[in-house]
């Protein structure tokens, strides 16, 4: 548990250099992953930052899979 509380705190210390109004992406957008040997498809449901400032996107198909992409790997679906 005191590890998750270590990761949580580095988190809010970096909190602050992430500005997610510049994000690319929206929440309940419809996307597809770009690029790659395989495609999914789904909505995003979560975007955060990495302890790195780097933004990841958190993005659930029709089935509940959840997978992380950065938003390089996505483009907003037609």
């Amino acid at each position: 548990m005191a590890v998750y509380a270590c990761m949580f705190a580095a988190y809010l210390k970096n909190q602050k250099k992430v500005n997610m109004d510049n994000n690319t992406f929206k929440v309940n957008d419809k996307v597809s992953k770009v690029g790659g040997d395989y495609t999914f498809d789904g909505t995003i449901v979560s975007i955060f930052p990495k302890l790195s400032g780097a933004t990841r996107v958190v993005v659930e198909d029709d089935r509940g899979v959840l997978h992380v992409y950065s938003e390089k790997n996505l483009k907003i679906r037609d």
